[in-house]
């Protein structure tokens, strides 16, 4: 039987094509998706870990005692350690002023994650370089002279070059620059405070990272906290916008509904091909062949197109994935291809051929060789599998849905992901049996067509389980398409919330006098970028159980939260304070502050709005607390498609004047992490592409299969008067019928599939569901069903068209 399954595939390797085709794209899908996320998340784990890239360990002081860095450098495995100083400084420049932190440039160039645009770098105490969006903020240039105060004192030094921090995400998000330690020693009122509280290590040669981690966390006296680079990228990813959980949810998500897809789409095309071959197998059968011998042939066929179309299918992704890491601007130093899942995949490939090669075979063995010979026996179900087909349809959609009920409910998006999976399943194995009362609905629509829109309502009605095995391809497609929109969607929204709530104000300029400068206010409404401008009034407040302490205190109107902050409410009676005093508290416990001697108690707010160490209550509370207070503040929100840099630089001029004016906000930030957050949702839209090129071709390839095997009763049709335009048009509206049909099925679950997973995500990830139906997507992805199922008929309506009857009615 081996022979015979050779000479199968020699004989018609045009019949086997399709099941290839779909193993192809099944499996290019499965692996495409898999690599580019791999290559993705490189990416992204690179970007917002850039600081530790080119070192292998980071340790921070434990005990908030400086480090000793001989003694690190002495420890057995290291190879060069690296103090780390940091030092913020007020200063000014030739049109801005603010505050700028300052870092040691790394003696060692290997070090350096950095790399110079312009310029040189800086020798000695009195040079400096600044990062390309310090520069373009304040508007500086290699040779700028920056002025720093020091207390009472002044220090001048020169700008001598520019540095590119562009490989991180948010480096750049406030004003940086870097210089010899002699400098940051300067910048200091007690030279003898700037030590380091972090050291960065290179592992010597035979030593791994985590080998040298266990080595420093082994210290005596827990004074050291040593940390892989690795780990601390790790780590950045999941606090990502509070939601990095939910990334990495949704790409394994992606890779999950990729395998799903491939298994499908396979599955089903290898039962149209064998179904139509039942009549070869009845004469086999007849001719002496036994059943075992016959399914035998059968799996070696499936066995060798599996490993063809799974081979084919994983370099093909592979050659997607790399184009489409160029394309996203990924970065080709990214490209990940990781051998083990990529073996994964074709042995899931062989697989799910095999399996999907047993039933039909397993089915055509039990049919008589004299019955199977009659032309019309395919069509025929006996009753009794009817009743076992929908009773296991309904066990594992009803399973399922429990199931995924379940993993929405206990916030586990792995449980989901398997009942969404066994509940699709079930929705396709019941197709069959709900097709002709779908079709019934819909067909008075073809019907109208005349002949043909009669002829191919009346197919799709007698025999269902052709039509369902055409719908199943789109279902698939349409259903996939439409959860990951649905996901995609309700993660960039969820995304969004959680960075506006957590970095609500975009900027505040703020001022310690009692009044800010006039004209201010309608100079900087005037700047281009600008949405909204709103002055707060502010006063000075103590902490109850702090008297030394003196914070500052904003009252602002419900209205004008309404206009300038980008989430979130403060309610009289309730305290936004900054994260680092609210850390240990939860929302709702008591705050008290102390003016002139009076104590007011509120509860604290979940809510952060500010970013610069004050404390903001509603404005009818402050007018309790202090009705004279001045307009302390101006708070800005940028415009929707705005930079943030841009900005800036327009505004770092109207202030610079003014000493006592200071610039701050999360704007800047939350614009970068934005990006990082935009481009994962861009890299949704891309596999989207991957799973409609999937729907068209599946669709067009079990179209195509099902007329093969309707060539007799096409030629039927044709001898008894029916029009080859005619013929045509009755292959097109059947697809589109089909189309529809499949379209509003996988439209209809693809929505719930989409909200599951986004509520059981998010619920994973501690957040709060953010639910959103794009509705004009969906709309295009119901036309584009339409459209993809009258360009799916195309080919296979004029291949049926141009066989004469005499030819077609002739057995092969």
């Amino acid at each position: 039987m081996l022979k015979s399954a050779f000479s199968q595939l020699k004989a018609h390797p045009g019949r086997f094509a399709a099941v290839c085709l779909a193993i192809v794209l099944g499996v290019g899908f499965a692996s495409s998706t898999l690599v580019f996320t791999s290559s993705f998340e490189k990416a992204l784990t690179a970007s917002v870990s850039a600081e530790v890239s080119k070192v292998d360990v980071v340790v921070d002081s434990n005990d908030g005692e400086p480090l000793k860095v001989d003694t690190l450098a002495a420890l057995p495995g290291v190879a060069v350690a690296d103090q780390v100083l940091t030092n913020y400084a007020e200063f000014s420049g030739p049109t801005s002023r603010g505050l700028l932190k300052v870092t040691n440039i790394p003696q060692d160039p290997k070090l350096r994650w950095y790399t110079l645009a312009s310029g040189t770098w800086p020798v000695g105490k009195d040079q400096v370089v600044v990062d390309v969006s310090t520069a373009k903020r304040n508007n500086l240039q290699v040779g700028s002279t920056l002025t720093f105060l020091i207390e009472r004192n002044t220090l001048a030094a020169t700008v001598v070059g520019i540095v590119d921090t562009k490989a991180s995400a948010v480096a750049d998000t406030s004003d940086s620059a870097f210089a010899e330690p002699t400098l940051l020693t300067r910048l200091s009122s007690n030279p003898g405070d700037v030590k380091p509280f972090t050291v960065n290590l290179l592992a010597a040669q035979g030593t791994t990272p985590d080998e040298l981690t266990a080595t420093v966390n082994a210290l005596p006296g827990d004074r050291y906290l040593a940390r892989t680079a690795e780990s601390i990228g790790q780590e950045r990813i999941e606090k990502l916008g509070n939601g990095g959980d939910v990334i990495g949810i949704i790409l394994l998500a992606f890779a999950t509904l990729a395998g799903l897809v491939a298994a499908m789409v396979v599955a089903n095309t290898f039962t149209i091909l064998l179904t139509q071959r039942q009549r070869q197998i009845a004469l086999m059968r007849c001719i002496g062949a036994t059943g075992p011998q016959v399914r035998r042939s059968a799996l070696a066929e499936a066995l060798m197109i599996g490993v063809i179309g799974s081979v084919l299918g994983v370099l093909a992704g592979i050659g997607v994935a790399r184009i489409a890491v160029s394309v996203a601007d990924v970065g080709a130093e990214n490209f990940a291809v990781k051998p083990i899942p990529m073996a994964v995949v074709v042995v899931l490939g062989i697989l799910v051929t095999l399996i999907a090669a047993l039933g039909p075979t397993a089915r055509a063995m039990r049919i008589p060789p004299i019955a199977a010979l009659r032309p019309v026996a395919s069509a025929e179900q006996r009753r009794s599998a009817a009743i076992t087909r929908n009773t296991i349809g309904g066990l594992l959609f009803v399973g399922g849905g429990t199931l995924l009920g379940g993993g929405v409910y206990m916030n586990d998006l792995t449980i989901a992901m398997g009942g969404g999976a066994i509940t699709a399943v079930g929705v396709l194995v019941l197709l069959r049996t709900v097709l002709p009362w779908i079709l019934r609905l819909f067909g008075g629509l073809g019907r109208l067509a005349g002949t043909p829109g009669k002829l191919a309502v009346a197919n799709g009605l007698r025999n269902p389980g052709r039509a369902a095995a055409t719908c199943t391809a789109l279902v698939i497609g349409v259903g996939a398409i439409v959860t990951l929109q649905v996901a995609a969607a309700s993660a960039q929204a969820g995304a969004d919330a959680s960075l506006s709530f957590s970095r609500p104000l975009d900027l505040q300029i703020s001022t310690a006098q009692e009044d800010l400068p006039a004209g201010l206010e309608s100079a900087v409404a005037g700047v281009d970028g600008i949405a909204s401008v709103v002055p707060v009034v502010g006063t000075q407040v103590e902490l109850k159980g702090e008297p030394d302490s003196d914070y500052r205190l904003y009252g602002i109107s419900s209205e004008q939260i309404s206009r300038v902050l980008l989430a979130g409410t403060l309610d009289p009676g309730t305290i936004a304070v900054p994260g680092w005093l609210g850390g240990d508290m939860a929302p709702g416990d008591p705050v008290s502050i102390v003016r002139n001697g009076q104590t007011y108690t509120f509860k604290l707010s979940a809510q952060k709005i500010t970013d610069d160490g004050s404390f903001t209550v509603n404005s009818v509370d402050m007018a309790k607390i202090d009705a004279a207070a001045a307009v302390r503040s101006l708070w800005l929100k940028f415009g929707a498609d705005a930079s943030p840099n841009d900005i800036i630089a327009q505004i770092n001029p109207l202030i610079a004047p003014y000493p006592d004016l200071q610039l701050s906000g999360s704007g800047t930030e939350r614009a970068a992490l934005e990006d990082v957050l935009g481009t994962l949702i861009t890299v949704a839209l891309a596999l989207l592409a991957v799973a409609v090129i999937i729907a068209i071709v599946g669709i067009g390839n079990t179209l195509g299969l099902s007329v093969v095997e309707r060539t007799r009763e096409s030629a039927l049709l044709r001898a008894l008067g029916l029009r080859r335009g005619q013929l045509r048009q009755m292959l097109a509206l059947e697809a589109i019928l089909l189309a529809v049909v499949a379209a509003v099925v996988g439209i209809v679950f693809g929505v719930l599939f989409g909200f599951a997973a986004a509520a059981a995500a998010f619920g994973e990830a501690s957040r709060d569901a953010a639910f959103v139906v794009p509705w004009g997507d969906l709309g295009i992805v119901f036309v584009g069903a339409i459209l993809a199922g009258v360009l799916a008929s195309i080919l296979p309506a004029r291949r049926a068209a141009r066989a004469t009857p005499v030819e077609a009615l002739a057995e092969v």
